[in-house]
């Protein structure tokens, strides 16, 4: 960070009576302000370490491996849920760049910034099957035109994402833990 000093010239203060010397004192003192020219706070991403992250994607396996048991008993909005709770929400949040910060910190940055993209297709694709199953009608196979196929299709569709962002977290994990 950055400070500038900002002063009032006090020149014309020593020519002035003491009542004024005074006040030119006062508003010297009071106008010699600190301002920060950047930003005085960083992001939780900046001032993490590589022990501290690969703890918080151990913490949003643990959190995935939530949602199976969701999944079978129709529980979308508490699979979203859990999808919205930390750190979970940080890997794929748009505005927590934790995932950028993390592949800078491993030895292979390329493969981690790979797995941290496909990780982020998946858990928002999880979120939109989910949240579709919320009106899609699972239960009603014949009625509404819901084919057999769309009907599993509704099933199956979360837990092929799920899958695929547990497999990505876990090569994100490896990749933290390779010398």
């Amino acid at each position: 960070m950055i400070l500038v000093l900002c002063t009032v010239p006090s020149a014309v203060a020593l020519r002035l009576p003491a009542m004024a010397n005074r006040r030119a004192f006062i508003v010297t003192a009071t106008s010699s302000l600190l301002i920060p020219t950047s930003p005085a706070r960083t992001s939780a991403a900046e001032t993490s370490t590589l022990s501290s992250d690969l703890f918080s994607l151990e913490t949003s396996l643990s959190q995935l491996n939530k949602i199976p048991t969701l999944i079978t008993n129709q529980k979308w909005d508490s699979v979203r849920a859990v999808l919205l709770e930390p750190p979970l929400k940080d890997l794929w949040a748009k505005n927590t760049p934790f995932t950028k910060a993390y592949a800078s910190k491993v030895e292979d940055e390329l493969s981690a910034l790979e797995a941290s993209d496909e990780l982020l297709t998946h858990l928002r694709y999880l979120d939109m099957s989910v949240y579709n199953n919320v009106f899609n009608p699972i239960a009603t196979e014949g009625e509404s035109g819901a084919s057999k196929e769309l009907i599993r299709s509704y099933w199956e569709d979360p837990k092929r994402e799920l899958s695929s962002c547990i497999s990505e977290v876990k090569t994100l994990i490896e990749l933290g833990q390779k010398p």
